[in-house]
């Protein structure tokens, strides 16, 4: 397995009216048709910035009670509100989980769940000048003797992408290099 790299994984929701499923996806999420196949067309690739949903007909499909697919984004805030706005149906509210996420679960005109989640910034990360990039989820930018040090994040609010700009162009001098 060393010598072998991983291209593309992509989930494939099964959708039972591919027209009404492409309304949502493409009217209300913005993604882009990249691929069709058949006539009439029962496969369809969609694709926005880095993420991609391959759809497949299956007459009659009922969803399940479990999330078919993970999209991580930039503000999930501003997705929720657009999501609520738009009518879609919300089946987990938004909320900050305890291992620095933002995200919420919503549902397709299908009813397939979708968890959507955003990486937050904490605080402590923040003051050690070591934030971890959102492109690399998992690695760990806080050495283990310093997270000992840096005490509970209970109540503290933890900082988003933008909100670290913002905070960086206002004053460099709050940051620790």
């Amino acid at each position: 397995m060393a010598g072998i790299t991983f291209e593309r994984f992509a989930a494939a929701v099964p959708v039972s009216d591919i027209g009404r499923a492409l309304a949502f996806y493409q009217d209300i999420l913005g993604m882009s048709v990249t691929f069709t196949n058949g006539d009439p067309t029962g496969f369809v690739i969609l694709r926005r910035d880095a993420a991609e949903l391959h759809l497949t007909l299956v007459r009659g499909h009922r969803a399940g009670l479990h999330n078919v697919a993970h999209l991580m984004v930039t503000d999930a805030t501003a997705l929720h509100d657009h999501l609520v706005a738009s009518g879609a149906r919300i089946v987990k509210g938004l909320r900050d989980a305890d291992n620095a996420l933002r995200g919420f679960v919503m549902a397709d005109p299908d009813g397939n769940r979708i968890d959507v989640g955003q990486r937050l910034l904490r605080q402590h990360e923040l003051r050690a000048g070591r934030a971890r990039s959102a492109s690399a989820p998992g690695s760990r930018a806080y050495p283990a003797h310093r997270r000992r040090r840096a005490g509970s994040m209970a109540g503290k609010k933890p900082l988003t992408v933008p909100s670290l700009i913002r905070a960086t162009a206002r004053s460099r001098s709050n940051f620790l290099v």
